[in-house]
């Protein structure tokens, strides 16, 4: 069994699976299916047998990443690089190579993509390791592709050597590839040894190179200061100009889950819906979703948005977001479940003189020490038993029992226990918007 490094480069902006993933909860965190892995656990327990691992984000994902990790079983170990901007996948790989040894063995996987026979995985990861040790070179995983698609990149291959890289194609160029057996799509599965990545990065991106060594060699702890570092991706700043790339096929089922109408392809079993006169739909919703008189349309719903569209058609998301983007930008940020260091909340209803939350802590944490100008809070305990500060008293709060919060008074949830505390809040009071927040002491 060959050791490694395993570099999980993991966020995005949740664009193209909206209004499912959001910027404070983009694709590799979501749970679909009612399965207990989310696609980044899963990514980590494709790797098990990794030496070492590093999990690349931006700040803003740390404590996800990071309770994702603590829950797993057992609980898993990394090393975090948090980046303060996102600059593609190139400054990102770069930064991995500077935290290890020159001769360590790197393999750089996305976090959320799904993959079939964890067996069959690690055995092509195995062929690739070899392949680089043997050629000193990088390494690719190719995905051998099962239609003329126009939504990957391709790999032109000659044997294990890869000839060029083909952006993503129009259909007709797409169905040539697809006929001519020696095209592969582009995983974005990287093999390689640290030093062979710094030395390509030096010689064909030297303005990265720099701004990354200096980047790193000034982070604070896990943060990185990535505002200097020129934006690139590593496919186009490295593997398309630099010699000695290699290709290992996959033998594995593979999706990046890129859109919905990839997405519908993996759903265990497609929510009821009642269709009359309608043909070909699929809902993602809790709701029973009716259909009539259409044909070709999914509806996927969140708790505080709905998309409808066209079948095959999904790519055009993108163009949606746009415009949700002009008219409801914080529908992009987060949805009304807001993910915390401490736990997360959902915001169950909301007018403008009050707002009913529900508050998950998970065990040993707590809220920050704080208060507010503008409104009170009545909590009721639903589960747990939460320590509560108020004012200059600590009590225990019980399952069914409540406490009154005035305005203007310290106050602080801590949950000191074993399993996750869970509160409803009521919110009343002239203002009641999340800034309203002074914090004098906090953990995070």
């Amino acid at each position: 069994m060959i050791s490694y490094w395993h570099v999980v480069i993991s966020g995005g902006a949740g664009k193209r699976l909206w209004p499912l993933s959001r910027e404070n909860f983009p694709k590799p965190y979501i749970h679909y299916n009612d399965v207990e892995l989310s696609l980044f656990q899963q990514t980590i327990c494709r790797h098990r047998n990794a030496k070492n691992r590093l999990i690349i984000t931006n700040e803003h994902l740390y404590y996800q990443s990071l309770h994702q990790l603590r829950v797993m079983s057992p609980s898993v170990n990394a090393d975090f690089l948090l980046e303060s901007n996102g600059k593609n996948t190139g400054p990102a790989i770069c930064l991995a190579a500077l935290h290890a040894n020159p001769d360590d063995l790197m393999v750089v996987t996305p976090a959320d993509h799904l993959i079939a026979s964890t067996d069959q995985y690690e055995k092509t990861l195995q062929d690739a390791l070899a392949l680089t040790i043997k050629t000193n070179g990088v390494v690719l995983i190719g995905i051998h592709p099962t239609a003329p698609s126009t939504e990957y990149g391709y790999i032109q291959t000659n044997g294990t050597n890869v000839s060029a890289f083909k952006e993503k194609p129009h259909a007709a160029l797409a169905e040539s590839y697809l006929q001519s057996g020696n095209y592969y799509w582009n995983s974005g599965i990287f093999c390689f040894k640290a030093h062979t990545i710094l030395h390509a990065f030096k010689t064909h991106a030297p303005a990265i190179f720099n701004a990354a060594v200096i980047a790193y060699q000034n982070k604070d702890g896990q943060r990185v200061d990535t505002s200097a570092i020129p934006e690139g991706a590593f496919d186009r700043v490295i593997l398309e100009v630099t010699d000695n790339i290699h290709m290992v096929h996959n033998q594995f089922n593979w999706s990046d889950i890129g859109s919905f109408d990839e997405f519908q392809n993996h759903l265990a079993s497609p929510a009821a819906h009642i269709t009359v006169n309608s043909s070909n739909t699929t809902a993602y919703s809790t709701k029973t979703v009716a259909f009539h008189d259409v044909s070709d349309v999914y509806i996927v719903e969140s708790n505080d948005a709905i998309l409808v569209g066209k079948k095959g058609h999904s790519s055009s998301v993108s163009d949606v977001v746009s415009e949700v983007k002009k008219h409801h930008p914080m529908l992009l940020k987060e949805s009304k479940q807001v993910y915390r260091p401490w736990g997360h909340y959902t915001i169950l209803f909301e007018s403008s003189t009050y707002k009913v939350k529900r508050i998950l802590v998970y065990p040993k944490h707590r809220l920050s020490l704080q208060k507010h100008n503008y409104r009170s809070e009545h909590w009721t305990c639903v589960s747990g038993e939460p320590s509560v500060t108020k004012g200059d008293t600590t009590l225990k709060l019980r399952p069914n029992e409540s406490i009154y919060i005035p305005q203007g008074t310290l106050h602080r949830i801590e949950n000191d226990g074993d399993s996750n505390v869970e509160i409803i809040e009521v919110q009343c009071g002239s203002y009641l918007g999340e800034d309203d927040i002074i914090r004098i002491e906090s953990d995070y």
